[in-house]
């Protein structure tokens, strides 16, 4: 596929490519290429054609950590962000795990992942020798998700879906009698009653 994309001069078999490569890669990039007689990769940078202005887009290079590889992958699946745009994945290091904790905010289930994440990465350096290799890359998301949804657990007292009061909950559970009561709802005629809020 590279090698349709570049352009052949003339008949001789030479081959004329252009890339984009980061700079702080540029020595790694000569001393690989440096074994192939048939590469001149050392002409590029001295090219005066290297400077001229142009009008190709420049791709996207995001360096990442174990922390942002994962948040950089899902934002990846969306779109790549273009040349010198704001990358949102930074964000979503903190965003992602809090709002899969709004919706899985239970303090039970919440410390088995917290607990499930907190030893992939203490054990990191172990685990990654194992078959839990693969799923290590996901630690610091598993941890995050874990904390946060614990957290949120606690503010709406869930401890494995039981409402469990740790703290004075803001809802009122008011369940309605049983029907052998005889218990009948009051009516209120809300147009004629004089308890009633509007006038018409």
């Amino acid at each position: 596929m590279v090698l349709n994309m570049m352009k052949l001069r003339e008949a001789n078999g030479l081959y004329i490519g252009f890339l984009w490569a980061p700079v702080e890669l540029e020595t790694v990039i000569k001393s690989e290429l440096s074994a192939f007689s048939t590469t001149e990769f050392q002409s590029w940078r001295s090219s005066t054609d290297y400077d001229k202005p142009h009008e190709i887009q420049p791709p996207t290079y995001f360096k990442t950590n174990d922390v942002t590889a994962v948040p950089q992958l899902i934002t990846n699946t969306y779109g790549v962000p273009s040349y010198q745009e704001a990358n949102p994945s930074v964000f979503s290091v903190v965003t992602f795990p809090f709002l899969f904790a709004v919706m899985f905010g239970d303090y039970g289930h919440g410390s088995l992942i917290l607990f499930i994440g907190t030893c992939m990465v203490v054990f990191h350096d172990y685990l990654k020798n194992t078959a839990m290799r693969d799923v290590q890359v996901f630690r610091y998301l598993a941890l995050m998700s874990g904390f946060f949804s614990c957290y949120n657990g606690l503010l709406y007292n869930e401890w494995f879906a039981i409402p469990y009061d740790w703290f004075n909950s803001c809802y009122v559970y008011n369940p309605l009698p049983p029907a052998s009561t005889g218990y009948t709802f009051p009516y209120i005629d809300f147009v004629n009653s004089p308890e009633a809020p509007f006038t018409p």
